[in-house]
C-alpha cells in the first residue's frame, strides 16, 4: 500500500510540472506575441528591449521553477519532474501554440494600436492648442474685467 502511494505521489507531481512546463511555455509566447507586436507597429524592436525582455523572462522563469519545484517535491530534483516540465513545454507547443499564439499577438497588437491612436490624438490636440494664445486670451479679459472694476470701484466712492 505504501509503494502505490508513493507511485500516485509521483504521478501527481509529474502532472503538476507538466502543467508548471505548459505555462511556462504559455509565459514564454506572451513575451514572443510582444516582441512581435511592437516589431509590426514600429518596425524595429530596440536591441536593449529585447535583452530586457529576455532577462525578466529568465528571471521570472527561474523563480517560478524553483517555486513550483519546491511547493511540488520539497525541492528534491527528480528526472521525472524535469521531464515533466520538458513535455509540458512541448505539449504546448504542438497542442495550443498554435491557437495562443495568434490570440496572444492579436491581443498585443490591438493594445499597441489603441495606445499609439490615443497618444497620437493627445499628440495632435497639443499641438491645436497654442497655450500662448489660450493665455493671452485670458490676460486680456483680465484686465478688461480688471479696468471695469476699477471704474465701477472709483464712481462707488464718489458718490
Amino acid at each position: 500500500m505504501n509503494k502505490n502511494a508513493e507511485i500516485i505521489g509521483s504521478i501527481i507531481e509529474f502532472l503538476s510540472m507538466l502543467s508548471g512546463g505548459f505555462f511556462i511555455a504559455l509565459f514564454f509566447d506572451v513575451f514572443r506575441s510582444m516582441r512581435k507586436a511592437v516589431r509590426r507597429n514600429n518596425g524595429k524592436n530596440f536591441i536593449g528591449f529585447v535583452y530586457l525582455q529576455d532577462f525578466l523572462f529568465l528571471l521570472v522563469s527561474f523563480v517560478i521553477l524553483v517555486l513550483l519545484i519546491y511547493r511540488v517535491n520539497g525541492g528534491k530534483l527528480d528526472w521525472y519532474i524535469s521531464l515533466g516540465c520538458v513535455t509540458g513545454a512541448v505539449v504546448y507547443y504542438y497542442a495550443a501554440e498554435p491557437i495562443a499564439g495568434k490570440l496572444i499577438f492579436a491581443v498585443f497588437f490591438a493594445l499597441i494600436k489603441i495606445v499609439k491612436t490615443v497618444a497620437l490624438t493627445i499628440k495632435k490636440i497639443a499641438l491645436k492648442l497654442d497655450f500662448r494664445k489660450i493665455h493671452a486670451k485670458v490676460l486680456k479679459k483680465e484686465r478688461f474685467f480688471a479696468k471695469k472694476h476699477r471704474k465701477m470701484l472709483k464712481k462707488g466712492g464718489e458718490t
